[in-house]
């Protein structure tokens, strides 16, 4: 956008020679350059000082396209897991952007993400992220004690459900460095900046459902293979797969031995 464009952290006055005064020696700009030339790493990627604070709008810009779907998920009265599945990636790029903020000493800029005209309560007062502390070197290992629901659903309808590897399923769709939070209602979710998808374990009932989070409504979830099957061809036509059917093939039995 050039000089005093978005983002620009530039000024001018005009410079009369031999009236004006200049507002820095020459070995103050060399020592300002070599400043803002300094990188400092972050989860394994280094920084100078431009591209932290543009790494900062990047990180601020994704959290207010959280918060608005956020809002519309709420007055589209979306079904909880969905807004708390949002909600999660909400609170946990806030953290990442905090700590990005500490380790390349910028001070945050809350207001460039409450900028939307939303309430800032709205989407932390009645939800807490809750990080679980787990193994690097067994990633999928987690105490099962934790975490409570699911196992009636389970008993009641895990011999229709195919049965499939989780810690494959978690790789596949979401990375092989997930970050793993968990909802209100137990629910452990693998998630990442980098997929649309996200994996939902309960593991009480020992069962986990692929979502795409692009995805609105109640029919987000898909098959193991990614695939939307809201509908089936049925005699030579399309129709809505009934709740039974597509629930048939959207929950998935965990394979992976304890």
């Amino acid at each position: 956008m050039g000089l005093c464009g978005i983002n620009c952290y530039h000024s001018y006055d005009p410079f009369f020679p031999g009236i004006s005064k200049r507002r820095y020696t020459d070995e103050q700009l060399e020592a300002l350059k070599a400043e803002d030339a300094k990188e400092i790493e972050f989860n394994g990627k280094k920084y100078n000082k431009y591209q932290a604070l543009q790494e900062q709008r990047k990180m601020e810009r994704q959290m207010r396209k959280y918060r608005q779907d956020i809002d519309l998920f709420k007055k589209g009265e979306a079904d909880s897991e969905t807004i708390e599945a949002k909600q999660i990636k909400y609170q946990t790029k806030f953290s990442q952007y905090k700590a990005f903020s500490d380790r390349m000493e910028l001070p945050m800029q809350r207001d460039r993400i409450y900028n939307d005209g939303l309430k800032v309560k709205s989407f932390t007062s009645s939800y807490k992220s809750s990080i679980i502390k787990i193994n690097k070197s067994k990633p999928f290992e987690m105490n099962l004690q934790l975490f409570a629901s699911g196992k009636e659903r389970a008993d009641k309808y895990a011999d229709n459900w195919s049965t499939e590897s989780l810690s494959e399923v978690i790789k596949r769709f979401v990375g092989a460095n997930p970050n793993i939070t968990k909802s209100k209602s137990g629910k452990v979710i693998y998630s990442s900046d980098g997929s649309n998808y996200s994996v939902i374990y309960d593991t009480d009932g020992d069962y986990f459902r692929i979502e795409n989070m692009n995805k609105k409504g109640t029919r987000r979830y898909v098959d193991i293979n990614g695939k939307d099957v809201s509908n089936v061809l049925d005699n030579g036509k399309y129709r809505g797969r009934t709740k039974e059917e597509y629930e048939k093939v959207t929950h998935f039995k965990n394979g992976d031995k304890a």
